[in-house]
């Protein structure tokens, strides 16, 4: 099987002809020796101000450094007077014209960088039959539909006509896959890059909120059961900012309270965005009289809740939509009340993922009235981490990778006692750096919860100061921070966010039971771009034994 750059995304809307290019592409990859390298949407143009020479659709690099390159035209195409058109839109191209301005082109780039290789060119015409060649273009160098069925051995045949592949030239042939790395495929600092994955990550993950407001649900109560980088939150942010166009009232409950707070930026001003425990204690507030914020240490949060349910159970109903994220985390008494401020046609949109259920006291629970949407697709993981999660069970089903890198499984950081703890966790932070992260790209996460963290106190980590959550609030009752360079924060707490680069750290575990499995599934896919892994001796023993 060839190698193949870049990475193919798994999902992407295409048009008929990409359709076909995709399928050949596959196919050739399949196909083609191991020792063969295949690029695929090669950009190639001169310097400025000529004006570029277009894409190639295939190239074909051989172990000698040798190159193919493969112009596919799928589809009709026109001939007058022995050449070949292509329509695009309102633009008529000349095949043949284009094909060895672009051929010249490659060769031009290649001779200015001292590569003298051997380029061949070939046109691949699968839906075309072609009777005789012409003068500018030999038969022989165009594969039409008779030739599909062994395109491959063709292709290889063209590439090397005396019939066996030359002698290896590893040192040319590097020089000429870092040439095509380089100088055809799109080269972006690591932040650029970081930014085009974000923008097509959310893009790729629009599919719940375009279709989920489409839906006609009877009962008006909706449960949507997806993995994380599905894309709840592009959903939960659809829902509101429609109820708010329509003039409704709409509120938005969590469990986790910097999810909230992210929320609450991003979500419409009269919307209500707040935590289940931040509606019970305003509630709790209120009805004490209680006009001036309380610290959050002296809130008797049992008796806030209490407050809570007994109002909802005889107060008139004040919703039109309800939007409750992270409802694995919610009791199913939470649940049952707070559906109770709906109004008779309101409508009710659950967002939930086993898999991310970190509190042992939750209970699963039945709304028999609701109907249920299941998404096992992650559109945020780079598909490396994806398998990962596959291989090692972390969640009750299968997920699909459909992220738009492959990216690489974590290189696991072993330690051994508090020390060696900071120690791996620093050196993890240097990888980040070493591959292009800014340290504002980098979050570090903690397995372990805030309380029982070895890290939770630290001010330094290496020479950079550490930016955490202190026991301090607002007045608005939001957590103080330090002030530091890189972020040090917990799985429980970062649930519902992502970084381009995450550090999942203080992974402590006799046995991947089930705590340990939601703990590691909620961090993982908190990665963005890059993971880095620091386990303890213990669990590295562990996660042994269960792949052996």
């Amino acid at each position: 099987m060839a190698s193949v750059l870049p990475d193919l995304p798994r999902q992407r809307p295409l048009n008929a002809g990409e359709y076909a290019e995709r399928q050949l592409l596959e196919r050739l990859a399949e196909e083609l020796p191991d020792a063969i390298t295949l690029f695929h949407g090669v950009q190639i143009g001169q310097s400025m101000p000529m004006p570029a020479f277009g894409e190639l659709d295939l190239v074909l690099v051989d172990p000698a450094g040798d190159l193919l390159v493969i112009e596919v035209k799928s589809g009709s195409l026109e001939v007058e007077q022995g050449r070949f058109y292509k329509q695009y839109g309102h633009q008529r191209k000349d095949v043949l014209q284009q094909a060895r301005r672009q051929l010249q082109g490659l060769r031009q780039r290649l001779s200015g960088e001292g590569l003298n290789v051997t380029v061949h060119h070939v046109l691949v015409l699968p839906d075309v039959k072609v009777i005789s060649g012409t003068v500018a273009w030999p038969k022989e160098w165009i594969l039409d539909a008779d030739a599909q069925p062994d395109l491959s051995r063709r292709l290889m045949d063209l590439m090397h006509p005396a019939g066996a592949m030359p002698a290896p030239n590893p040192e040319l042939e590097s020089r000429v896959l870092d040439f095509m790395r380089d100088r055809f495929l799109v080269a972006l600092d690591v932040s650029a890059r970081t930014k085009n994955v974000r923008t097509v990550t959310q893009r790729l993950a629009e599919g719940l909120a375009t279709w989920v407001p489409r839906l006609q649900v009877p009962s008006g109560l909706l449960r949507v059961q997806a993995t994380a980088g599905s894309g709840k939150t592009q959903l939960a942010l659809r829902l509101l900012q429609d109820a708010c166009r329509q003039g409704q009232r709409a509120a938005y409950l969590c469990f986790n309270r910097p999810l909230a707070e992210h929320m609450a930026r991003i979500a419409p001003v009269n919307c209500q965005v707040e935590t289940f425990h931040e509606l019970a204690v305003r509630r709790h507030r209120q009805q004490l009289g209680q006009s001036e914020w309380q610290p959050v240490g002296s809130i008797d949060f049992d008796a806030a809740v209490a407050t809570l349910l007994a109002q909802l159970e005889t107060s008139a109903p004040d919703l039109d939509l309800l939007v409750l994220d992270e409802a694995q985390d919610f009791r199913p008494e939470w649940v049952l009340a707070a559906l109770q401020r709906l109004h008779t046609q309101g409508q009710a949109v659950l967002l939930e993922d086993a898999d991310q259920a970190l509190y042992a006291d939750r209970e699963t629970f039945d709304l028999p009235e609701a109907a249920v949407l299941r998404s096992p697709d992650n559109f945020r993981s780079p598909r490396a981490i994806v398998d990962l999660i596959n291989l090692l069970q972390l969640s009750e089903t299968r997920v699909e990778g459909r992220g738009v890198e492959m990216g690489e499984p974590p290189d696991p950081l072993v330690y051994d006692g508090p020390r060696q703890l900071i120690r791996q966790t620093e050196l993890a932070v240097r990888r980040c750096l070493e591959k292009g992260y800014a340290l504002s790209d980098i979050v570090i996460l903690s397995f372990r919860g805030r309380a029982s963290s070895a890290l939770h106190e630290i001010e330094k980590l290496g020479e950079w100061s550490v930016q955490r959550p202190t026991d301090q609030f607002d007045a608005d009752g939001s957590m103080k921070w330090t002030s530091g360079e890189v972020m040090l924060d917990t799985v429980f707490r970062f649930k519902g966010q992502a970084a381009p680069a995450v550090v999942l750290t203080e992974c402590d575990f006799e046995s991947l039971d089930v705590v340990a499995r939601r703990r590691l599934f909620v961090g993982m896919t908190r990665a963005q771009r890059h993971l880095e892994w620091v386990i303890s001796q213990q669990a590295a023993k562990a996660l042994a034994a269960l792949l052996e």
